[in-house]
C-alpha cells in the first residue's frame, strides 16, 4: 500500500490510455480486454521528491507499483482539478467474477482499516480500468461510502490529490502472513468485521431469512463484454428445480444484490 500525503501526487491522465468505462455491454460488445487495462506513460504520475514509493510495501512486484514507477516523475503540473480528503486508487482485473471481486472488496477493506478511517467518511474510490457496467458495481459505492469514479472520467485534467492510497491486489497474501503472527486474534476478526460491513450497508440482520437450502443455477449471463452465449457450457446442470424440489433454486444475476445477500 503506497500513501501520499498533502498533495504529494497528481495524475496527469493525458498520459494514461484505458478505455472510458461504465458503458453498457451491448455498447462495447467484444470490445477486447487489453483495452479495458490501464496503460500508464512516463509522466503522468507526480510525486514529490524524497517521497518513496514503497514506504508503505512490504513487496516490489505489485502491479500498482510497476505502473507508479512507469509513470513516475518529478516534474510537477498545475493542477486542473483537485480531489479533498481521502482517495482510493484500484484496479479490477476481473470485475464480473463474483469471487475475485470479493477479494477485490476485502483488499479495500483492509487499507482502510489500516488507515483507520472513519466510516462515516465519504472518500473517492478511483478505479483503475475501463470496463464496462457489471453486476458487481453496486456495492462499492453503498459498502464503503464513497464516490465511485473511473479515472478516464477526469481526461484531459491533471487532477491533484489531498490524500491518496494506492491498494494492492493481492491483500489477501498479506492477510495470510499476519494471521501467523501474535496478533492473529485481530486477523482473524477483521473477516468478521468485512462481513458485517456489507450486512450494515444493506440493514441486514442475521438470521435474515429461516434456514433453507439454496442451489445456485450457473447459467450463462451477459456478465462482460466478451462473453459468448453461444458456446454451451459443460458444467451448467439442466432441471435443477425438478433435481432438488425442497431447495430454493435461484440466478444470481436475476437478483439485486442485496437480494443475493438475504
Amino acid at each position: 500500500m503506497c500513501v501520499f500525503t498533502d498533495y504529494s501526487m497528481s495524475i496527469d491522465t493525458n498520459k494514461l490510455h484505458v478505455s472510458a468505462g461504465g458503458e453498457s455491454i451491448q455498447e462495447v460488445r467484444n470490445r477486447q480486454e487489453s483495452d479495458e487495462l490501464l496503460v500508464v506513460n512516463k509522466g503522468a504520475v507526480y510525486i514529490k521528491k524524497g517521497v518513496s514509493l514503497f514506504q508503505k510495501s512490504s513487496r516490489t512486484d505489485e502491479l500498482y507499483l510497476q505502473k507508479l514507477q512507469k509513470g513516475h516523475t518529478t516534474i510537477k503540473k498545475k493542477c486542473d482539478v483537485q480531489l479533498y480528503g481521502l482517495t482510493i486508487f484500484y484496479e479490477r482485473i476481473e470485475y464480473a467474477n463474483l469471487y475475485h471481486t470479493v477479494n477485490d472488496w476485502f483488499n479495500v477493506y483492509w487499507a482502510l482499516e489500516k488507515l483507520q478511517r472513519d466510516p462515516n467518511e465519504e472518500i473517492n474510490i478511483i478505479w483503475l480500468d475501463g470496463h464496462a457496467r457489471g453486476h458487481l458495481d453496486e456495492p462499492w459505492s453503498i459498502v464503503f461510502n464513497a464516490k465511485v469514479h473511473y479515472i478516464s472520467s477526469f481526461k484531459p485534467n491533471t487532477v491533484c490529490f489531498e490524500k491518496a492510497v494506492w491498494v494492492p491486489y493481492n491483500v489477501m497474501q498479506y492477510y495470510e502472513t499476519e494471521k501467523n503472527s501474535p496478533s492473529t486474534k485481530y486477523q482473524t476478526s477483521i473477516m468478521d468485521r468485512f462481513v458485517a460491513s456489507f450486512l450494515g450497508a444493506y440493514n441486514i440482520t442475521r438470521p435474515a431469512t429461516p434456514t433453507l437450502d439454496v442451489v445456485i443455477d450457473r447459467k450463462p449471463y451477459m456478465s462482460h463484454p466478451r462473453i459468448d452465449l453461444t458456446k454451451k457450457d459443460s458444467r451448467g446442470i439442466e432441471n435443477l428445480a425438478d433435481l432438488y424440489p425442497e431447495s430454493k433454486v435461484v440466478q444470481l444475476d436475476s437478483l439485486s444484490f442485496k437480494e443475493q445477500l438475504e
